[in-house]
This record gives C-alpha cells, structure tokens and sequence, in this order.
C-alpha cells in the first residue's frame, strides 16, 4: 500500500507540558485526565484500604477532540478556546495537555468547509482508554 505525502507537510510530534509551560496562543490537545473516587465506593477488601483513600484514576479520551487554542493562563487554570468557539477552562491540577506544533494547529483550525470539520475524524482517528490505579 502506498501513501502520497505533500512534501510540504511533514510528521510532528505533541509535547507534553509541564502546567508552567503553557503559554497563550498554544494549540494543545488534552493528553489525559485524573478522577479522584473515594476508596468506599469501589469493592474492595476493607483490609486493604484505610478510611481516608482515594482512588486515583487517570483516562485517555476514548475520542480525542480538536486541538484547542490557549487564550489565557493563570496556573493552574488555562483558559481556552475549542474549534467550535466554545469556551473551556482547564484544571492543569487534574488535566495533562501536549504542545500540538502550530503549523499543525494552524490547518486544522483553517475553515475547509462550511458544513464539517475535517479535525473531528482526524481527531477521532486515534481512539485509546487507559486506566491506572493509584492509592
């Protein structure tokens, strides 16, 4: 099987970020998010967990979305806007994001046509859940 390439556009790679690594204009992507359960409301053996546990779970998207472009920061809030102009603020205490390169950014934000956004395939292309268990 072949593949035709522009010889203009080249493979990049996503850069995760520290929280004080994100600055305004960044196009990011959310890497993945921790959920904090109480150890109480899993079925565990008491034995092995004290009262006070937490239960931290880190997901993947199961759909990844467009990248959204950074408008402010103040740590641990960013402040963001999505290809739909929508809004979304970020909690970095519980979310990862990645550096999308911004010629990369810049084309999926670029309108191609009125009716559908190409990015949301090519977003959803790529579909992984993991879980992680931590006490």
């Amino acid at each position: 099987m072949s593949a035709e390439h522009s010889p203009s556009i080249r493979p990049t790679a996503a850069k995760p970020l520290a929280p004080e690594e994100v600055l305004p204009g960044d196009y990011v992507a959310v890497l993945d998010q921790e959920h904090e359960y109480a150890a109480s409301s899993w079925y565990l053996d008491p034995p092995m967990l004290g009262g006070d546990d937490v239960i931290r779970v880190r997901l993947r998207p199961s759909e990844p979305e467009p990248p959204l472009l950074v408008q402010e920061v103040c740590v641990p809030f960013v402040f963001a806007k999505a290809i739909d102009g929508s809004a979304r603020t970020l909690d970095l205490r519980a979310t990862r994001l990645a550096r999308i390169d911004a010629g990369v950014g810049r084309r999926l934000w670029s309108p191609q046509s009125e009716t559908t956004t190409p990015t949301l395939e090519a977003a959803k292309a790529t579909e992984s859940v993991s879980v992680d268990v931590t006490r």
